[in-house]
């Protein structure tokens, strides 16, 4: 079909090399009658408004999923199965998957098991246990070739060029848990409960800057009740400007160049831990016999309507509370 991507020209997600053109969001073409279009000011309209788009998902929205990317165990067939689904990654790009994916558990671990830092369990009957996660990551492919003049001014000779860019996702597990997740805006965190206040180093001893906030915070529940939302309002101000400060975009892998994101192309999205996999020895290899699946590693989206919807039902319950 014309319109299937050919995996061979699908570029590897490198933290740069995985964009099939440049980015510039801070860069636009400006049109006047009679101009003379060519293949670099189309590049530019598209990559001024790619780049505004994927400012938005990145800085605003962060990585997480929108709808589906359920994580499943078939036993049946001895695989883990990704169900389709939309998410957005740490450098704005929209992760679509439009049909099931899957990954033979055995064969998988017969490709992985020496891999350094993989702890795996051997049971007395010889089977293994190990945990694991999945994740998705943005990935780039051409597809649709049409004919093409090969090199202006070539003698007119022609061969046939991609005329389309099919974005999807690649899915990969990876050994063990995944690693815990890093949050930014820790004041706003510190200031809800979200976060526990970080110790100096090798003491137990709050560090300067968090210990402040809670000084802030039980300030604040001294005063009297009347005061008290706006001194909380003023505080969320403050905290908000500092953690917001603190941000900064991710550098390349070799430290060279500042991206435009918080993540690099390449950092994977987690959809799931699955912990306690089984693997049990048959003739003909091996076969899943177990396993937990924890979505709830994963970041999530929760639509605006929906949330003014629960903040809304949030202060209803507390005024019923008060009254």
């Amino acid at each position: 079909m014309v319109n299937t991507a050919d995996l061979a020209t699908c570029l590897a997600s490198d933290g740069g090399s995985g964009e099939l053109s440049p980015l510039s969001p801070f860069y636009a073409l400006r049109y006047h009658y009679g101009m003379l279009l060519g293949v670099d000011d189309f590049e530019t309209e598209q990559a001024y408004h790619r780049a505004k788009a994927r400012l938005h998902n990145a800085w605003l929205h962060r990585e997480g999923v929108l709808w589906g990317f359920n994580v499943g165990l078939d036993h049946g067939r001895h695989e883990i199965r990704v169900k389709p689904g939309l998410a957005l990654d740490a450098a704005g790009h929209e992760l679509h998957l439009e049909a099931d994916a899957c990954v033979n558990v055995g064969e998988w671990f017969a490709r992985h098991e020496n891999d350094p830092g993989f702890e795996i369990t051997t049971d007395e009957d010889g089977g293994k246990t190990f945990d694991a996660h999945v994740v998705i990551r943005f990935k780039a492919c051409l597809t649709r070739q049409v004919p093409a003049l090969l090199e202006p001014c070539d003698n007119g000779s022609t061969g046939t060029a991609y005329s389309r860019v099919f974005e999807t996702v690649e899915i990969l597990l990876l050994p063990n848990l995944s690693p815990p997740r890093v949050y930014p805006y820790h004041r706003l965190r510190l200031m809800f409960g979200l976060d526990e206040p970080n110790k100096k180093e090798a003491s137990t001893e709050i560090i300067d800057d968090d210990q402040s906030i809670l000084d802030i915070l039980a300030a604040i529940q001294e005063l009297p009740k009347a005061q008290q939302i706006a001194a909380y309002l003023k505080a969320f101000h403050r905290f908000a400007a500092l953690d917001g400060i603190d941000l900064k975009p991710a550098t390349s892998e070799d430290g060279a160049r500042t991206l435009l994101f918080p993540g690099r192309d390449n950092d994977p999205l987690v959809l799931a831990n699955i912990a306690g996999i089984k693997l049990a020895k048959q003739e003909s290899g091996w076969a899943l016999a177990g396993g937990a699946v924890d979505t709830s590693v994963r970041p999530s989206h929760v639509a605006t309507s929906t949330l003014q919807d629960l903040l809304a039902a949030l202060i209803i319950c507390r005024q019923l509370i008060s009254s």
